[in-house]
């Protein structure tokens, strides 16, 4: 994306910053509103996600139960949190463990 289409969507809260990657490049999050602000864009990001979560299932860094109704639920496992397993994951994949991670530590 250039500079100014990521400008504009965070001028309109579709993303937001939360930090830098290791090469000092921005790392943004897709915010909800994003859903109707510009909903082609949240769709591939909602994607995206999706075949990340895959990916750290098969690759046993998560586990998904799913519940009456089939909606999925993420549970950390014993992996999730040793940071030295982190480095056989595709710095996609480690964003959204990290995601994940500071969502579950969260309380409610």
């Amino acid at each position: 994306m250039d500079s100014e289409y990521v400008e504009y969507l965070e001028s309109i809260g579709a993303i937001e910053k939360t930090g830098v990657d290791e090469n000092g490049e921005p790392v943004w999050r897709v915010t909800k509103e994003a859903k109707e602000l510009v909903p082609d864009l949240y769709n591939a990001h909602l994607k995206e996600f999706n075949n990340n979560v895959f990916s750290l299932w098969m690759k046993d860094f998560i586990d998904i139960e799913f519940d009456k109704e089939g909606s999925p639920l993420i549970a950390l496992n014993e992996i999730s949190l040793v940071l030295e397993a982190h480095a056989m994951l595709e710095p996609s994949e480690e964003q959204v463990l990290m995601e994940i991670i500071e969502n579950v530590s969260k309380p409610d």
